[in-house]
């Protein structure tokens, strides 16, 4: 989903940057967005993990 919208509203970002760097910058992009919004969930609700799992807890 993230990867999917940005595509649709900003098409022309897309198209200058390229499939394989658009892929990337959003990967690194996403990735940072979440940890932001974790910093604020865990100050705000006091949540530890977003995902818990036997396996792992993210």
């Amino acid at each position: 989903i993230g990867f999917v919208i940005p595509y649709f509203f900003m098409r022309i970002f897309f198209v200058a940057m390229g499939g394989a760097r658009y892929f990337v910058f959003m990967i690194f992009f996403l990735s940072m967005m979440g940890v932001g919004l974790k910093i604020v969930l865990r100050l705000l609700f006091n949540i530890k993990y977003i995902v818990v799992t036997p396996w792992i807890n993210v």
